[in-house]
């Protein structure tokens, strides 16, 4: 999956988003169900998993373009922070989670598996085949949600 991460870099700069295709290499790579509880079929991140990508991702070369952390997100400055944001929360989270999320820089992206940020309308959506089922991800650029108050 390495190379074409790398090869779609670029179109993915020029798109401000992920291409669909990457969207379909992280489901099938079961990257979003590192997101899901334990108690749902996930993997549940915990801090173990988290040095374990960050080890894999230093030994594929990649450690300078992504970051993975566990920490609190209700509490966390994102102001001068990531430039995209994966959730995997229920619904009433993500609503609770809309004011930090609109603190986010400018071209920042928020990415929810299976869930929206309330009524707010994404600005793309993809659904995706899985052996667990449909999955639909959502995507908001941050100047949507911060017009969204």
């Amino acid at each position: 999956m390495l190379p074409a991460l790398r090869e779609r870099t670029a179109r993915a700069e020029q798109l401000r988003r992920l291409p669909d295709e990457t969207f379909a290499d992280f489901q099938e790579a079961g990257l979003f169900r590192a997101l899901q509880p334990r108690r749902h079929g996930g993997f549940e991140l915990d801090p173990a998993l988290v040095r374990a990508a960050q080890a894999s991702a230093e030994r594929s070369g990649v450690a300078n373009l992504v970051t993975f952390e566990k920490r609190d997100i209700f509490t966390l400055d994102l102001s001068n922070g990531p430039t995209v944001v994966t959730l995997y929360l229920l619904p009433r989270l993500n609503a609770k989670l809309l004011p930090q999320l609109q603190k986010l820089p400018a071209g920042a992206r928020v990415v929810s598996v299976a869930h929206r940020l309330g009524d707010i309308k994404p600005d793309q959506q993809v659904t995706v085949d899985t052996e667990d089922g449909e999955f639909t991800v959502y995507l908001w650029r941050v100047e949507t949600l911060k017009a969204a108050k």
